[in-house]
């Protein structure tokens, strides 16, 4: 499903979320929704929006709960900030504590990851407001925003390398939810790439060595050694 961050800065948690459902699908046969109002309210501070320290410190300790418990979709800032944390729901979420594991900001490592792993990828671009249309363009002005979104899939679209990127605003934005990155834009804006272990195979501390991608066949073996195959 399409997620709407209607605003509020949640864009990080709801890739977060929207990664955990393909996780869970993948362990159990079945998408579930995951919250992204739980982990955003115990980010590292009062800013908006998340780091990378929430990100690969905090989130990965708080494992989620589904976001039938605590709702976090099509509610601005405040709405989110403002819906109960109950005691319990902390040990409803230890279940789903995950690892998360950084790739290199590399366009043909994410699509093989994609296509290795069947997970999603997050990606967190830089870039003016203006250029993020359906199929962005980089554009001759001041770098203003920063966002994070799940990349899905790949393709090639008159000759050129694509990916696929699920958003957080809605189904009312882009083409029903998704647009499609060049290879170009890519390598221009996204500063930040990783995806997620699978539940319960790594404690938090865990200390597996990652491996090295750089997009070779080599890569994909590793992955494929580093996901249990």
């Amino acid at each position: 499903p399409i997620r709407n961050q209607d605003g509020s800065s949640q864009c990080v948690c709801m890739t977060l979320a929207t990664e955990m459902g393909i996780v869970f699908k993948q362990k159990y046969g079945s998408f579930i929704d995951f919250s992204s109002s739980f982990p955003y309210q115990q980010r590292g501070g009062t800013y908006l929006g998340c780091t990378s320290s929430d990100l690969y410190s905090i989130f990965p300790k708080l494992g989620n709960i589904f976001e039938s418990i605590m709702p976090s979709q099509n509610i601005g800032e405040t709405e989110a900030m403002a819906i109960e944390r109950k005691n319990y729901y902390s040990d409803l979420a230890k279940p789903f504590m995950i690892k998360r594991v950084e790739l290199p900001v590399d366009f043909e490592t994410v699509a093989s990851t994609i296509q290795v792993t069947g997970k999603g990828v997050m990606l967190w671009f830089r870039f003016s407001i203006g250029e993020w249309t359906d199929i962005p363009q980089v554009l001759p002005v001041p770098v203003t925003s920063g966002h994070s979104v799940t990349a899905v899939d790949f393709l090639l679209k008159d000759g050129k390398k694509y990916l696929v990127i699920q958003d957080s605003w809605g189904l009312a934005y882009a083409m029903n939810g998704y647009r499609l990155i060049s290879e170009e834009y890519f390598t221009a804006r996204c500063f930040l790439a990783s995806y997620l272990k699978t539940f319960q195979t790594l404690t938090v501390n865990d200390d597996t060595p990652k491996p090295i991608y750089d997009g070779s066949v080599k890569s994909l073996q590793d992955i494929l050694i580093y996901e249990g195959f």
